[in-house]
């Protein structure tokens, strides 16, 4: 966990983040969905919140505006409009949303990320784990 520890340090040192968020937020919003986020992910929430790029866990705020995972994967819920076992993690602006997969019963797993969007018919691997996602999205 380290190394991820150090990967994503160093990708998200410059960028504005809401600041972190407490195990116990992680615990009631994995709770609450039903999944358990992967470790890289808990990670980020725990280290950063969320950025502008990437949604997290964020308090109500004043602008910025923070991506909301929680709130934006129950809306996708809402309309299934999502990978199975998955959370909302980004979007590029236009047509495509990315989705991080989860597990329900593993912690330790270590889910893709699955680019969805109307031109996909079950969505796309875009990156092998949420710490790579974070690699190539910032590399744009």
């Amino acid at each position: 966990m380290d190394d991820i520890s150090q990967i994503l340090s160093s990708l998200l040192e410059a960028r504005e983040a809401c600041g972190p968020v407490s195990p116990e937020q992680i615990d009631a919003a994995q709770h609450q969905l039903g999944l358990i986020f992967p470790p890289s992910y808990r990670l980020f929430l725990r280290e950063f919140g969320a950025v502008l790029e990437i949604a997290g866990l964020p308090e109500p705020s004043e602008p910025p505006m923070w991506p909301d995972m929680l709130h934006s994967t129950l809306m996708y819920r809402r309309h299934d409009a999502l990978p199975k076992d998955s959370v909302y993690i980004s979007t590029d602006g236009t047509d495509l949303s990315y989705f991080l997969k989860c597990s329900r019963t593993d912690p330790t797993f270590e889910g893709e990320v699955i680019e969805w969007g109307p031109d996909h018919d079950g969505g796309i691997i875009s990156a092998k784990s949420f710490a790579s996602f974070v690699e190539h999205w910032l590399d744009r």
